[in-house]
């Protein structure tokens, strides 16, 4: 299920230490209206959820 999927993701996250810098909220093109709009936490959880995470899955992660 999706919530499944969000607590395994944030336990990654938290375990190396993953998280959304204000670099990449520049990076990813967001404008400050839509920071406005959604808050910065919220765009910093969308990018570490849609981006880093699985970037770091991919180079990182072992098939068995």
């Amino acid at each position: 299920t999706n919530a499944v999927q969000y607590l395994a993701a944030q336990a990654i996250a938290e375990k190396e230490g993953l998280v959304a810098t204000d670099k990449d909220i520049e990076e990813a093109g967001y404008t400050d209206a839509q920071i406005e709009q959604f808050g910065k936490p919220y765009v910093k959880q969308y990018i570490l959820f849609q981006s880093i995470i699985p970037d770091y899955i991919i180079a990182n992660g072992k098939v068995k």
